[in-house]
C-alpha cells in the first residue's frame, strides 16, 4: 500500500500535470499532511475529480478548504487590482512578488494560495506608498520591519510592502544579486522581474526557508512550474544562481521537484532532502528549526538566544528597537515577563523541552543536509 506521503504527492502531481489521480479515500492522515503544507484545497480538488469526497468529517473539511482557497484568490486578486490602480494613478512603480506572479503558471490561478500580498517598491517611495494605501484604500498600518511594512486591507487581508528583497543572515551571498533587483525589471508602474531574476528570487526564498528549518511542498510546485515554463534562458538563470552562491542548492531542489512531479529517479541525498521537507511542513517544526540553528550556532548558544534573543532578532518582533536600540535591555525583560505569564509559560516550557530533546543524530543529519545544499558556507 502506498504511504500517506506518496498519495499526497501523487494527488498534487495530478493537479499540476493533468494525469489521472490515484483512487484513494480521504483520511485523517492525508488531511493533516495537506494542512501542514497548506495544500488541502488541491488534495480536495484531486479527490473530488474522482468523486471520492463524501459526507464524512474529513471530506467536509477538505471541501471547506477548497472553498476558502477560491474565496481567498478572489480577495487577493481584487486587492491587487486596487493597489495596481492606486499606484498607477500616483505614478508609483512597484513589483508584485511571489504568489501574485507564480499563480499565472498554474492550470487555474486559484490553485496557488497565498496568506498575503507581497509588493516591492523603491526605498524612497515606501512612505508615499503607505500613505496612498491608507488614504485611498483605507489600509491600516501595523508596523515597519527591516525590509517591509505590514498593512491590512479593510477586508482583513495582510499586505507586505517590501522596500528590500535582501534579508540579512539568510542565504547571505544571494544578497549580492538581490540588491540589484530593480536593474532586472520591465515596465514603468506595474513592473515585472526578468525571468532569470524571478527564478533566482524564488530559489533564494526557498533557501531562506530551509535555513529557518522548513520549506513547504508548495514552493517545489512553484519551482517545477517555473522549470517547465514555455520559454526561458537557462544560461541566464544559471549565471545569476552562480553569482548568488545558490547553484548547488538550486540543483538539489530542482532534482527533488522533478522526482515528485516528473517521476525522475532520486539519489540518496534527494531522499534525505525529501524527508526533511515533508517532515518540516511549510514553516518547519521546533525540532527542525532547532537542529538548523544548533548546527549554525551551537547547542548552548541556540538555547541562550531562545531565552534572550540578540538585538538583530528582537528588533523584528519589536520594530521600535530599530530606531531606539537603547531600549533593547528593557524589551528583553518585557519579553521574559510575558513568557512567565501562565498561558505563555506552558507554551514556552513545552518549546524548551522540544528543543532540548533534539539529539546528536538529528543535528548531524541536518548538518550533512545543509552542507550538501551549499548553505553552510
Amino acid at each position: 500500500m502506498p504511504t500517506t506521503e506518496q498519495v499526497f504527492l501523487a494527488l498534487l502531481r495530478s493537479e499540476l500535470t493533468g494525469e489521472a489521480p490515484p483512487t484513494v479515500a480521504p483520511s485523517e492522515e492525508l488531511l493533516k499532511l495537506s494542512a501542514k503544507h497548506d495544500l488541502s484545497h488541491l488534495v480536495a480538488d484531486a479527490l473530488d475529480k474522482q468523486s471520492a469526497l463524501g459526507a464524512d468529517t474529513v471530506s467536509q473539511a477538505l471541501k471547506k478548504q477548497r472553498y476558502r482557497a477560491v474565496l481567498r484568490y478572489e480577495q487577493l486578486n481584487y486587492e491587487l487590482e486596487a493597489v495596481n490602480q492606486c499606484f498607477a494613478e500616483a505614478r508609483l512603480p512597484f513589483i508584485p512578488l511571489k504568489g501574485a506572479v507564480i499563480r499565472a503558471y498554474y492550470p487555474e490561478p486559484w490553485m496557488r494560495t497565498s496568506c498575503d500580498i507581497d509588493i516591492l517598491v523603491h526605498p524612497e517611495d515606501v512612505d508615499r506608498a503607505v500613505q496612498l494605501l491608507c488614504d485611498k484604500l483605507g489600509y491600516q498600518y501595523k508596523g515597519k520591519g527591516t525590509h517591509d511594512v505590514s498593512l491590512f486591507a479593510p477586508c482583513g487581508l495582510h499586505v507586505e510592502l517590501h522596500f528590500d528583497t535582501v534579508e540579512q543572515g539568510r542565504a547571505s551571498k544571494a544578497n549580492e544579486v538581490l540588491s540589484h533587483v530593480w536593474e532586472h525589471t520591465e515596465g514603468e508602474i506595474a513592473c515585472r522581474m526578468s525571468d532569470a531574476m524571478f527564478y533566482f528570487y524564488h530559489i533564494a526564498h526557498m533557501a531562506k526557508h530551509v535555513e529557518e528549518g522548513g520549506c513547504g511542498v508548495r514552493s517545489f510546485m512553484d519551482l517545477w512550474l517555473l522549470m517547465h515554463a514555455a520559454e526561458y534562458d537557462k544560461a541566464e538563470r544559471r549565471a545569476l544562481l552562480g553569482n548568488g552562491g545558490l547553484a548547488r542548492f538550486a540543483e538539489a531542489v530542482e532534482q527533488l521537484a522533478d522526482y515528485w512531479f516528473s517521476g525522475a529517479e532520486p539519489s540518496s541525498f534527494i531522499c534525505d532532502l525529501e524527508e526533511f521537507i515533508l517532515h518540516g511542513g511549510a514553516y518547519g517544526t521546533v525540532a527542525t528549526r532547532t537542529a538548523v540553528h544548533q548546527h549554525k550556532n551551537g547547542r548552548w548558544k541556540t538555547l541562550w538566544e531562545t531565552i534572550i534573543p540578540p538585538y538583530s532578532d528582537l528588533k523584528l518582533q519589536y520594530p521600535v528597537l530599530q530606531t531606539k536600540s537603547w531600549l533593547y535591555p528593557f524589551y528583553v525583560l518585557y519579553r521574559i515577563g510575558t513568557k512567565l505569564q501562565r498561558k505563555e509559560r506552558k507554551l514556552a516550557g513545552k518549546r524548551l523541552q522540544q528543543m532540548t530533546s533534539v539529539g546528536n543524530e538529528e543535528r548531524r543529519s541536518v548538518a550533512d543536509l545543509l552542507n550538501g545544499l551549499g548553505l553552510s558556507e
